[in-house]
């Protein structure tokens, strides 16, 4: 039997009303983000100018795979620069509660595998694109990105599913 007054939660301890409350209640203004908005400007602005300048002047000495190859490229690094700069930022604000919340079942560990695991699938269609896709037909391809989309959602699916299963759910 629950006591009166106590969320119970994943966790072996509930956490009492009053002390979610006081936990909210503590909590400061979260920094403001500073360079990361123009850094977010920046990098957009730069990813379309480099975009438009690669199609201009060199699109036309590559395989239509090949450039698709570089404009995955491309965008991977635009993740992983404003990826890096915003979760730095999300992480360093956290309090108490949004703390204990992120070690509750390997949340953390899954959430970062759950970014690395589509910047990996980029990068390696990206190669494919750029190196093999030449040798195969159109259709083809198009299968490989399919499959390569259908493994990712298999690892994602997994990862997410097994941390409710041990703690007696379904997922999330």
């Amino acid at each position: 039997m629950e006591e009166e007054g106590v969320i119970s939660g994943d966790s072996e301890e509930g956490v009492t009303i009053k002390q979610e409350f006081t936990l909210e209640a503590g909590l400061e203004e979260r920094k403001y983000p500073a360079w990361r908005i123009p850094l977010s400007i920046v990098m957009g602005v730069g990813w379309l100018v480099f975009l438009v300048i690669w199609l201009f002047f060199y699109a036309g000495d590559h395989h239509i795979y090949q450039n698709i190859g570089i404009v995955l490229f491309s965008l991977m690094v635009v993740a992983l620069v404003l990826g890096a700069a915003w979760i730095s930022w999300g992480l360093s604000g956290m309090n108490e509660f949004e703390e204990m919340m992120m070690a509750i079942g390997g949340l953390k560990r899954r959430m970062i595998f759950s970014m690395a695991v589509p910047i990996v699938t980029l990068m390696l269609l990206g190669l494919w694109l750029f190196f093999l896709a030449m040798d195969f037909d159109f259709y083809q391809n198009i299968a490989v990105v399919i499959v390569s989309i259908l493994v990712m959602g298999g690892i994602l699916g997994v990862t997410w599913t097994t941390g409710g299963w041990k703690r007696g759910g379904g997922g999330f």
